[in-house]
């Protein structure tokens, strides 16, 4: 393992941009079979110790000849016959063996933007765009916004995310039935006679995303907004003439939304109405991991929005493990 390893840290340290298409294929890596090398070293190392492998990789596949390519056709071929725990090893020796230096400059290359990047229109073509400087996705926004068709995942990934939009019903057996019924129902796009869960999932395309986690936003039906946020949230939600507020307390002041309200931090005990799977997934968040080392009694990885409108129901805004979100992707969006 240590030649590998040293073959490794020298092909990552001479490195000094990365390969064509890199974040094409840094996230193929996320979605490659468990197991594989790309997986285990990405998962387990970073994107220091996948891109090592990367470069390894590209140098085995080039054309033209240069000293040690045999050697990292070596390396590839062997990689791909050894077991998962070998791998894993490898990943994290490689991690602790970069320089400081090396890892400053690795982490650097994902942030190089390119001039031109692809957009879907309506008609589902793809179409060159020029570029334009988007934030980067904060582990605690709330803000996952979904696209008007749903989005074949991985064929159109954003500037800085991937959004997927529209469950299929099928698969929303995920949740408990006491909250799956309370999911807004909406026209499937594209087949009149079906319905979707309007459920919305956002990837960020950045490097360190394992750090940032996933965003999951689940809209809410308009007559089960008052319960949801009594559940979840301990708070009495009232509607009158169409208009949705919050009563503080019995004969109390009244909160409006204008025109929207965001209540952020569910009691951890309550969680459990997502159901075990979404239940994990919410914990590995690092919002979560984070209030559980502040020894915190409320998960801001929960969320909900609530609109000064009743007919606009309400969203839940939930933070997730990367790993744990892209399987729970999995079942949603099939």
């Amino acid at each position: 393992m240590e030649e590998q390893v040293s073959l490794l840290l020298e092909q990552i340290g001479n490195a000094d941009r990365g390969p064509k298409g890199l974040r094409h294929l840094w996230m193929q890596a996320q979605q490659s079979a468990e197991g594989s090398p790309e997986r285990i070293l990405l998962e387990e190392g970073g994107f220091e110790a996948w891109f090592a492998y990367i470069c390894a990789k590209r140098g085995s596949e080039i054309r033209s000849h240069f000293a040690g390519k045999a050697a990292c056709r070596d390396l590839v071929a062997d990689l791909k016959t050894r077991p998962a725990d070998y791998l894993r090893r490898l990943a994290k020796a490689v991690t602790n063996g970069i320089d400081p230096a090396v890892k400053e400059r690795v982490g650097k290359l994902m942030s190089q933007r390119p001039h031109k990047r692809r957009t879907t229109n309506e008609s589902g073509e793809t179409s060159p765009t020029a570029d334009s400087p988007s934030p980067t996705p904060r582990p605690d926004s709330v803000d996952s916004p979904a696209a008007a068709a749903v989005v074949d995942f991985p064929r159109y990934p954003a500037e800085n995310e991937w959004v997927l939009v529209n469950a299929s019903l099928d698969a929303i057996g995920l949740f408990p039935v006491e909250f799956s019924d309370a999911i807004k129902r909406i026209p499937h796009p594209k087949d009149q006679n079906k319905l979707a869960a309007a459920i919305s999932m956002t990837f960020p395309t950045t490097p360190f995303a394992d750090r940032m986690g996933c965003q999951m936003t689940i809209e809410i039906a308009e007559n089960q907004v008052e319960w949801i946020a009594a559940k979840l949230f301990n708070l009495r939600v009232e509607t009158t003439e169409g208009l949705r507020y919050i009563r503080m307390s019995e004969g109390g002041a009244h909160v409006l939304p204008n025109p929207d309200l965001l209540i952020r931090g569910c009691p951890f005990d309550q969680i459990s109405l997502f159901g075990s799977k979404m239940q994990h997934a919410i914990m590995a968040s690092p919002l979560s991991q984070d209030d559980i080392k502040r020894r915190a009694h409320q998960a801001r990885a929960v969320s909900m929005v609530l609109h000064h409108n009743a007919s606009d129901g309400a969203k839940i805004c939930l933070s997730l493990g990367l790993w744990a979100g892209g399987e729970i992707k999995k079942q949603l969006y099939t």
